[in-house]
């Protein structure tokens, strides 16, 4: 239903102003401004635009795109009210990761935690690392709106769906963990109120190659601050215009995402070398291995025959009969005749004649001396 305007008949230049002064004495009044919408750039794409975010018109605005630990970049904002009392901030999304039971080095921009924890959990941990605010005291819980956790449900389906896919494909068991919370802060300025959304990719298993993959977890953090006995109200005016909630650029989108796919398929394709690589140095050390054993055995078996010719006064040569055995003592010289004849003898001049040659002279395997 239309509610009347207050400053419909006033001109427009000084209703404008009168919605600017009620906005800086009280929360309550912010329904009568109205708000701006605000483009943040990205550097990285040539100053493209990536993201828009809205805040009440008249207030200082100042948006960036972060990338801190993953290097997928996040909208941030802070947006404070022309008297200073009154400020919305948009956190860059943090993240941290490791992998159970393992030494694990965080990546640069990483939060130093190892675990999973509820969003509660996480803003209290939160709160008691700011040490520029001067005292700070969490004082209880806020409720969460329902478009709020509305979003964090509908994120949840979507990477569980999304999880699920990739298990059936990579034999990865991996699972989501989503949770929202928020917290209430008093200051020496006035209250604060701390929301996050909390969401955790969790791996119970190693990846299709071998390798261990590590579970994140990343927290989107929202802060509204205001004085005293105003933050209800302040906090109903952001939820009810989702004011924490940046919309993205679609053609920006696609750019990062083709880069983050890019950036996936190089590490992947890494990951498969470094695989292949290991396999194959095993596949070589084991061939190695084997043709060791195997010479082992065969010159185990040479000096065995080597020694049953010793021990019944025979040699063996190769020539024209293919290898046989001399019986007529360790004769130093063998001539056969293709015919099955072999004759042996010490003297090197001794030859039986037309139709024989001088046979070589083997080790009882066979096989011929210096090999």
């Amino acid at each position: 239903m239309d509610r009347p305007c207050r400053h419909c008949a006033l001109p427009t230049a000084l209703a404008a102003a009168l919605a600017i002064g009620l906005t800086a004495g009280s929360a309550s009044a912010l329904a009568a401004t109205p708000l701006e919408t605000h483009t943040i750039a990205d550097p990285q794409y040539g100053n493209m635009p990536a993201a828009q975010m809205r805040a009440p018109a008249g207030w200082k605005f100042q948006g960036s795109m972060s990338r801190m630990c993953t290097g997928i970049p996040s909208a941030s904002g802070v947006a404070t009210s022309a008297d200073g009392r009154f400020q919305t901030v948009l956190e860059p999304n943090l993240t941290w990761k490791w992998i159970d039971g393992m030494a694990f080095q965080q990546p640069p921009g990483c939060l130093p935690l190892r675990q999973a924890m509820r969003a509660q959990d996480f803003l209290v941990r939160f709160v008691q690392s700011i040490d520029n605010r001067g005292p700070m005291k969490i004082v209880g819980t806020m409720p969460v709106d329902g478009a709020y956790q509305q979003a964090a449900r509908a994120s949840y389906n979507q990477l569980s769906a999304t999880m699920s896919g990739n298990n059936s494909i990579s034999g990865m068991h991996s699972y989501p963990l989503v949770d929202v919370g928020a917290i209430r802060v008093q200051t020496q300025q006035g209250e604060e109120r701390y929301r996050a959304t909390v969401t955790c990719f969790m791996n119970s298993s190693v990846g299709a190659v071998g390798m261990h993959m590590p579970e994140t977890c990343s927290a989107s953090v929202d802060i509204v601050r205001a004085p005293h006995g105003q933050l209800d109200a302040l906090a109903r005016y952001v939820d009810a215009n989702q004011l924490e909630a940046p919309r993205t650029n679609p053609a920006w989108m696609a750019q990062v995402q083709g880069t983050q796919n890019q950036i996936a398929n190089a590490a992947t394709q890494r990951m498969t070398d470094e695989h292949n690589r290991f396999m194959n140095q095993m596949q070589r050390e084991g061939d190695a291995r084997n043709a060791r054993f195997n010479a082992q055995m065969v010159q185990r078996s040479r000096n065995t025959a080597d020694v049953v010719n010793y021990a019944l006064d025979r040699q063996t040569y190769s020539g024209a009969n293919g290898t046989y055995n001399t019986y007529n003592g360790n004769a130093n010289y063998s001539w056969s005749n293709g015919q099955g004849g072999t004759y042996g003898t010490n003297d090197p001049n001794a030859n039986p004649g037309a139709g024989w040659t001088q046979d070589q002279r083997v080790h009882g395997d066979g096989t011929p001396y210096g090999h």
